[in-house]
């Protein structure tokens, strides 16, 4: 299956295809643990199979010698498939965070789409090395190399109506400085990572005849999760906002990867919070019509 998900539609079909995709990604994960069991038994048997080959063997026990070079043999050919096996389903399986992004937008601010209005979601689970464009390079000439490299990677983007007549696009875009320096058996790294987040909202002239308002109530904040950097309203009554998470910061060496600053990178609640803190300036542009109306407005849990 492709690390990709572009799909439109209303909000209960778009919920579906995110279901399908959720469960394919619970399947991979279960498939790349039990090849990984299989992996780690399979290369015990063949280590515990040829200590008993030099015990035996020294035993002048051959006929057990035989027998142990077999489980020997089974346990290096079982090994490498099984690798091979847990590596495949490991590559398929998806960061969970961002599923997550995409399912909690629907479960909250696709609470306030009409029913039969249609939302869009394209989104990548690709690492930003391979799906995020490289902006910038810088190569040393030691004996061992040191490379910095920042990344640029929209991942994920999103657009529908609203009920109350807004239209609105959020994008969430990763950007990334790494830093390589390579050593004969690994490479050691360092990343520094942060996500800005987008969101242009389209407002509704009949619904929010005072939207002009906003120029003077809109400004940087800092909320959980993210901090506003910058709002603008054109004469069209087009809001954008451009939020951004604290930074992550994670070392890759010899022996795994450590966290060492959590961030956090974007959650779902960072894209609710983004929508509340719009729309609790722009319910004081309504229109008297409108208030009475009761018109529905997104309220993200």
């Amino acid at each position: 299956m492709s690390k990709a998900f572009t799909e439109s539609g209303t909000v209960p079909q778009m919920k579906d295809a995110l279901q399908v995709l959720r469960e394919h990604d619970r399947e991979m994960a279960r498939q790349k643990a039990r090849w990984t069991k299989w992996s780690l038994g399979s290369w015990l048997t063949a280590g515990l199979s040829f200590i008993a080959i030099i015990v035996t063997g020294i035993a002048e026990l051959l006929a057990l010698v035989a027998l142990f070079a077999l489980l020997l043999l089974a346990g290096v050919v079982m090994g490498i498939v099984s690798v091979v096996k847990a590596y495949r389903y490991r590559v398929q399986d998806l960061e969970d965070r961002r599923l997550e992004v995409a399912e909690g937008l629907l479960q909250t601010v696709g609470e306030d789409v009409a029913p039969k209005s249609a939302m869009s979601i394209e989104m990548s689970f690709e690492p930003y090395q391979k799906h995020g464009q490289l902006v910038d390079q810088q190569k040393s000439r030691n004996i061992y190399p040191i490379v910095e490299s920042r990344y640029k990677d929209t991942w994920f983007q999103a657009s529908g109506r609203l009920a109350d007549g807004n239209r609105f696009r959020v994008e969430v875009t990763q950007l990334a400085k790494r830093k390589e320096k390579r050593k004969p058996k690994y490479v050691k790294a360092n990343e520094q990572l942060s996500e800005r987040v987008g969101l242009m909202v389209r407002v509704s002239p009949e619904t929010y005849p005072g939207w002009q308002q906003l120029r003077q109530s809109l400004q940087p904040a800092t909320l959980e999760g993210c901090q506003v950097l910058q709002t603008q309203v054109d004469e069209q009554g087009t809001v954008r906002i451009q939020a951004q998470t604290p930074v992550r910061v994670v070392r890759t060496g010899r022996y795994g990867s450590q966290v060492l600053s959590e961030g956090p990178l974007t959650t779902a609640d960072t894209l609710a919070r983004l929508f509340v803190y719009l729309y609790d300036q722009i319910q004081h542009c309504r229109g008297t019509a409108a208030q009475g109306a009761g018109d529905a407005q997104p309220a993200p849990q």
